[in-house]
């Protein structure tokens, strides 16, 4: 079975955030990752970008574990939208966690973060892309077309992401399979459990997330 989805869209459920990334990020975004892709010849099913966004994916009914989970087991790669509301989140963090373990187990960057709103307090492993003075704008004004700019940069980036995804193993559910072990209840690439919520670190004066 092949990867369902080249990115797993991780954020917190609020209506901020859910705003933002409909009416700004998704609709720049998502092509861009696409060109990127169709450049550097990887082989999208039908041309198309298959983004999981559980707003758009999880069925009246489903139980949302379950559903999250085998969406983050069938994705290439994660990209976090992060501000304190996604590090108090069970969900979001066990979906951060899918995504750093199955990297450090292939030696691979496998989570893109983006930063929405103050992230500096949070202990991160990984380099933060920076949105934060993009989350209210007015399009075509001055702000606008740098966001366009710094879209293009992240569509790059999130794009090696996908081509450098370790290959799915032949059953990711098999514990015994050699390419996904070390994983919880039979499902080797999921995380084995929520992680507690990361405390706040001292920060020094003038620190930046990058």
């Amino acid at each position: 079975m092949p990867y369902r989805y080249e990115i797993f869209l991780s954020y917190p459920r609020l209506p901020m955030v859910v705003g933002w990334l409909n009416a700004f990020f998704e609709p720049l975004f998502n092509p861009y990752v696409r060109e990127e892709l169709l450049a550097l010849q990887d082989n999208l099913p039908g041309g198309q970008l298959r983004v999981f966004r559980d707003q758009r994916e999880i069925g009246v009914g489903e139980r949302w574990p379950r559903t999250l989970r085998e969406a983050a087991r069938d994705s290439r790669c994660a990209v976090a939208i992060l501000l304190p509301s996604y590090f108090a989140s069970e969900y979001c963090r066990a979906e951060l966690e899918t995504f750093r373990r199955r990297g450090r187990k292939f030696n691979r960057n496998l989570v893109a973060p983006i930063r929405f709103h103050d992230c500096l307090k949070m202990p991160l492993e990984e380099q933060v892309f920076d949105l934060s003075r993009f989350t209210a704008m007015v399009k075509e004004s001055e702000r606008w077309v740098e966001f366009h700019d710094q879209i293009k940069l992240l569509a790059e980036q999130v794009a090696r992401l996908v081509v450098e995804a370790p290959p799915y193993p032949n059953d990711p559910n098999d514990p015994d399979d050699p390419d996904g072990s070390n994983g919880p209840n039979g499902a080797p690439w999921l995380a084995a459990d929520i992680p507690e919520p990361p405390g706040p670190t001292p920060i020094t004066l003038g620190r930046i997330c990058l």
